[in-house]
């Protein structure tokens, strides 16, 4: 009886680094080493949708459950700045561009 081929796949392995000190709050405001380098948001047919990114590999997504989808894009811009502020410790303002229609994204959030 012949067995059939089979492949492995590779196993990705994660080191465990030790925990840094905390960074202090700056303009781009931080909370538990975490850092907003920039923000997108976008509207569907069911809720405002939001990313944050907090480094190019390190990007949270969510939504907005308490904007309808039919608000208007300062609410919810607002109630993206207020979330920022409530979960991130974020102290600065945003400076927002419409990349294409329906999406916007902040300008990146230096020093």
């Amino acid at each position: 009886m012949e067995v059939p081929h089979t492949t492995t796949k590779s196993v990705a392995r994660f080191k465990v680094r030790k925990p840094e000190p905390p960074r202090q709050a700056t303009d781009r405001g931080s909370v538990m080493n975490r850092v907003v380098q920039q923000v997108l948001l976008h509207r569907t047919p069911e809720r405002w949708r939001i990313s944050v990114w907090e480094t190019p590999e390190a990007i949270g997504c969510g939504d907005l459950p308490d904007t309808p989808p039919d608000a208007p894009i300062e609410t919810a811009q607002q109630d993206l700045l207020d979330h920022l502020r409530r979960h991130w410790n974020y102290t600065g303002q945003l400076t927002w561009h419409e990349e294409r229609p329906g999406w916007w994204v902040t300008t990146p959030i230096t020093n």
